[in-house]
């Protein structure tokens, strides 16, 4: 993508977003005025709330979770893919420094290679014929 398509994509998403929270906002006062509505009447006959008002509530709610999931979605596109890279760069470099440390300054120890490699009357016979 280019820059301009990143931005007129970053706008139009923009503008999705302001709609819908201007639509739950929208909603979201007309229920409120229904329910206030039903409660006064509720003082002197049972509360009922009519079909335009539970339209009401069903696009408040709808678009306050559309503008949730949006807003969510781009709020942590990111991050994941970061934390993982950075993550995989650490854990390589954290073996190759084991690899090196192994591998530079791990020297075997003793045992029975180490002495059967070793011959002391070898080197006596060495020293004192070369003496």
């Amino acid at each position: 993508m280019t820059s301009t398509e990143k931005a007129a994509a970053k706008k139009a998403l923009a503008k999705t977003l302001s709609g819908y929270k201007t639509a739950a906002a929208t909603a979201k006062g007309k229920w409120d005025k229904c329910s206030k509505a039903a409660k006064v009447a509720s003082k002197t006959k049972p509360a009922v709330i009519d079909f335009d008002c539970q339209t009401d509530l069903l696009t408040w709610k709808e678009n306050d979770a559309y503008y949730k999931e949006f807003n969510t979605a781009l709020a942590s596109s990111g991050g994941a893919v970061v934390g993982i890279i950075v993550g995989c760069c650490v854990g390589a470099l954290v073996l190759g420094g084991c690899a090196l440390w192994y591998f530079k300054y791990h020297k075997k120890s003793g045992g029975a290679a180490a002495e059967f490699n070793h011959d002391d009357l070898y080197e006596a016979f060495v020293d004192s014929d070369q003496a």
